[in-house]
C-alpha cells in the first residue's frame, strides 16, 4: 500500500515536471521571437553607423592560426548623422553576422538568445554625416573579454546622439566570431585561451 502511494506520488511529481517544463519551453520560445526596439537615444543628433574592414600590412596577428597572417579588424562607426540620406536602417547583427553566431550556438542556447532578427537599433547605414557641431570629439572603444561591438549598440547610438563619433573594433581570433565584408569567418583560438591563462598566472 505504501509503495503504491509512492508511486503516485512520483507519478504526480512527473506529470507537474513535465507540465512546468513545456510550459517553461513554451515561454522561452515565445520570448525568443518577440520584438525588441532598443532604447531610444537620448541626445539630439540622428546617428549614422559605417562598418570597414581595416587590414595592417605592417603587422602580424599572433593570435592568427595561419602564420603570417596580418593583422585585420572589423571596425564599426556610429556619429551624429542627418535623416536625409543613407542606406536605410542599419541592422542590428548584420545577416552574414547573424548567421555565424547561430551557427555556433547549440539549440539550447538558440532558445535562451533572443532572436537577433527581431531586434531593431536606431541608426542609419552610411548616412550623411550632421554638419552642426563638427568637428565631433571622438571615442574610441574597445570591448573586453570576447565580446562583439555590436552588443553595445545602446551606448554607441546615444553617445552618438550627443555628438561623439564612436569607433569600435572586434577582435578576430579572440573575439567569439567575426565575419568580414568579403564573407571570411574568423573564429577564436587556443591561442588566445593559452594567452589568458598565462596572463591570470603571471
Amino acid at each position: 500500500m505504501l509503495f503504491r502511494r509512492w508511486l503516485i506520488a512520483l507519478a504526480i511529481l512527473f506529470i507537474v515536471g513535465a507540465a512546468g517544463l513545456a510550459t517553461g519551453l513554451t515561454v522561452l520560445w515565445w520570448q525568443h521571437k518577440q520584438p525588441v526596439r532598443l532604447p531610444e537615444p537620448s541626445g539630439r543628433y540622428a546617428v549614422g553607423r559605417a562598418d570597414f574592414d581595416w587590414r595592417d600590412t605592417a603587422r602580424i596577428d599572433p593570435l592568427a592560426p595561419a602564420a603570417g597572417t596580418n593583422r585585420e579588424l572589423t571596425v564599426w562607426i556610429w556619429y551624429p548623422a542627418t535623416t536625409r540620406s543613407g542606406s536605410g536602417a542599419a541592422e542590428y547583427f548584420p545577416p552574414p553576422l547573424r548567421a555565424a553566431l547561430t551557427a555556433r550556438m547549440g539549440p539550447v542556447l538558440r532558445l535562451l538568445t533572443h532572436d537577433l532578427t527581431r531586434v531593431q537599433d536606431h541608426a542609419i547605414r552610411n548616412a550623411a554625416a550632421a554638419r552642426e557641431g563638427a568637428p565631433y570629439p571622438v571615442v574610441l572603444f574597445k570591448p573586453g573579454l570576447g565580446a562583439l561591438a555590436l552588443d553595445y549598440t545602446s551606448l554607441a547610438e546615444d553617445l552618438a546622439s550627443h555628438g561623439f563619433v564612436v569607433a569600435a573594433s572586434d577582435s578576430p581570433y579572440s573575439t567569439a566570431v567575426v565575419v568580414y565584408r568579403d564573407g571570411r569567418i574568423a573564429r577564436r583560438t587556443i591561442a588566445r585561451g593559452d594567452r589568458e591563462s598565462s596572463a591570470r598566472l603571471g
